[in-house]
């Protein structure tokens, strides 16, 4: 089914932007990714210390430090705006299929996917242009990337849009998929910033991808999103992955 025909929660999303991510060059300003968390800190340190009433050598540092986490986001959000696009739904998946692809990725986790009835704004997935590794059997996909997401085209689309483009690729987040087998049938998922610090567990979630296919359908069809909260299913935020545009 085309996504605008849906009535579910994403029935709204005609015309959701699309990202086409950030150029690879950009992540260099990342400085390793924790560089700019490490910033932020010195930020709330530089208030701390001025009610300590520190020296001004130190201040002039922190005073520095500021200006230049300034202008890390100010280019983020620059550069994020310029790679925005807006597309009619079917116009969206269409691109994101269209777009390159890992070899190695297995047939069953590729094309382009639609979050059903997500009650978030946000409506395509394509995974096959994820890193992946055999050995370990793990997909990660970075956050902001290029041609790997889209949201819905109102306030709230454009605001997780913004948390994902802006703050998350901020501190270089990726989207891990850790396979239970060779079968690639069954995951858990996590977000990590920073590439250490897993906001799933800190948040006391687990999030889960489990194939559901109905029979006679190709494995990798349709998928059940579990999200658990302190050890106990969430429905509301639980959500069913489609495939609507397989891997050919």
């Amino acid at each position: 089914p085309r996504a605008e025909e849906s009535p579910g929660p994403c029935a709204w999303c005609n015309g959701t932007p699309v990202t086409v991510g950030l150029p690879p060059q950009y992540r260099l300003l990342c400085l390793g990714g924790c560089v700019p968390v490490a910033i932020a800190a010195a930020i709330g340190l530089q208030v701390l210390l001025g009610l300590l009433m520190v020296n001004q050598v130190l201040a002039r540092i922190l005073e520095t430090g500021f200006l230049l986490f300034a202008c890390y986001v100010g280019a983020l959000i620059v550069y994020a705006a310029r790679a925005r696009q807006s597309r009619e739904a079917g116009a969206a998946a269409k691109v994101l299929s269209e777009s390159k692809i890992n070899e190695l990725i297995p047939p069953i986790l590729r094309g382009v996917f639609w979050m059903s009835d997500n009650p978030l704004p946000e409506l395509l997935v394509k995974l096959d242009s994820a890193e992946f590794s055999p050995e370990r059997k793990v997909l990660t996909l970075p956050i902001g990337g290029s041609y790997n997401w889209s949201w819905g085209n109102n306030p709230a689309g454009i605001l997780e849009w913004f948390n994902m483009t802006v703050c998350g690729f901020g501190v270089c987040s990726t989207i891990r998929f850790q396979f239970d087998d060779a079968t690639y049938t069954s995951a858990d998922i996590s977000i990590m910033m920073c590439r250490w610090i897993n906001l799933a567990r800190c948040c006391c979630q687990r999030w889960t991808m489990v194939d559901i296919t109905p029979e006679g359908l190709p494995p990798g069809t349709a998928w059940e999103r579990g999200t658990y909260v302190c050890g106990t299913r969430s429905e509301h935020v639980s959500y069913t992955l489609r495939k609507v545009i397989d891997g050919s």
